[in-house]
């Protein structure tokens, strides 16, 4: 029994070991992605205009620019607003928040069919997000915390009621400011990042210690609306944003109308736990949670399923970002040019990938035999989804 207990320690050490070696080793390529920003991304403005014009301003000057098409990038990083046509007495507000290593440009699409929908729209852009992952190293929760609050703070005073969306990482940190701000009129949350999936961030404090980088092959970055690799550090704050998230719900229910759309092969989140939560603690009748995918066997008559496995579109299942974007999105959509490939570009796998015509999508890491797979990028669902967003909202303060 001591030799095997010996044996046991002597191979967890050496595994330790190894591991750690691995992960101080590893240095990213000398590349100016990889070196901090000498200055931060300003917070201190009057207006909404002025946040993006010194936004813009800032980004100018300190982003790594991905592509030859500078103004393309520009404008997928920078906050953006969508005014109404509504001419109704009553004015309805409602700020976006990207998810993790994301842009303004998540909500290219939605922001529009808010606006149509009566919402004056307001896009958010996260520090550290924007200019070059490095900018990630040293950003913290509180850093996102403050700029929603200072932006809920300047449109509370401009709109009637005001609302809050946010994408995974962002859909965290708007449902805990609205269950503890009584003045949120209700929450639209794309793929709520409550907990992880593998629960893989919960060694993103140990992993962090070690080096600030993730230990695998950096790739070439080449996607102007997001961050190819992050570091470290943002899943730490990733992981504050779940515990403080689900601390909330489970103290307080959210009794305000809320829509929410997964996607069940997601593998960045727990959808089973999305799905209890939802039926537990949002608890207004025309809350809505719209499931892509099979049957939930859930009772919660709120509950809209819609399939995810579309042959004929050569479609497996939704992705995590899926669920965002409408079909004809210049960067995401059916004939988009730009593709996400899961495997390196080196193996053949990863090049039939990138080269052949007809190819499968699905989410991240999902596999068949004899198909070769690429990430679904675009939501088949795009304009139910958004009818289903209209039905939620459209009869609290309109009607009033």
């Amino acid at each position: 029994m001591k030799k095997i207990l010996l044996i046991v320690t002597i191979v967890f050490s050496f595994s330790i070991i190894g591991l750690g070696y691995l992960l101080v080793s590893f240095t990213p390529p000398d590349h100016a992605l990889y070196k901090e920003s000498s200055t931060k991304l300003p917070t201190d403005y009057l207006s909404f205009d002025a946040y993006i014009k010194l936004t813009k301003r800032w980004l100018s000057a300190n982003r790594e620019f991905v592509t030859n098409n500078k103004e393309q990038e520009l404008l997928a990083n920078t906050p953006f607003e969508i005014k109404t046509n509504n001419k109704g007495e009553l004015s309805r507000g409602i700020i976006l928040v990207h998810g993790l290593g994301d842009s303004p440009y998540s909500f290219i699409d939605i922001a529009n069919e808010l606006s149509e929908q009566g919402f004056q729209v307001r896009v958010l852009l996260l520090p550290g997000h924007g200019s070059k992952p490095a900018d990630l190293i040293s950003t913290t929760i509180e850093e996102w915390k403050n700029i929603i609050n200072s932006q809920v703070a300047m449109f509370t005073k401009e709109v009637d009621h005001l609302y809050l969306g946010g994408f995974s990482t962002g859909a965290n940190l708007v449902t805990t400011l609205a269950i503890r701000d009584e003045s949120i009129k209700g929450l639209i949350l794309f793929s709520p990042a409550f907990r992880h999936r593998s629960g893989v961030s919960k060694l993103s404090h140990l992993l962090n210690a070690l080096n600030p980088w993730p230990f695998h092959k950096t790739k070439k970055a080449n996607n102007f609306a997001k961050y190819d690799v992050v570091p470290n550090n943002a899943a730490v704050q990733f992981n504050y944003t779940s515990e403080q998230v689900t601390e909330d719900l489970a103290i307080k229910f959210f009794d305000r109308p809320t829509f929410m759309v997964v996607s069940e092969k997601d593998n960045v989140i727990d959808t089973n736990q999305v799905l209890t939560l939802f039926e537990q603690r949002f608890t207004h009748p025309s809350s809505r949670l719209l499931w892509f995918g099979k049957d939930t066997q859930s009772s919660d008559k709120r509950i809209i399923i819609l399939d995810d496995y579309l042959p004929k579109s050569r479609i497996s299942n939704f992705s995590h970002m899926s669920v965002l974007f409408a079909p004809n999105n210049n960067h995401y959509g059916i004939n988009a040019n730009y593709r996400i490939c899961d495997e390196s570009s080196n193996s053949r796998i990863g090049r039939l990938c990138a080269s052949k015509k007809e190819i499968w999508y699905s989410a991240f890491g999902y596999k068949e035999k004899d198909k070769i797979y690429a990430r679904l990028t675009y939501n088949p669902w795009f304009t139910e989804m958004s009818s289903i967003i209209d039905t939620v909202f459209n009869n609290d303060d309109r009607s009033n």
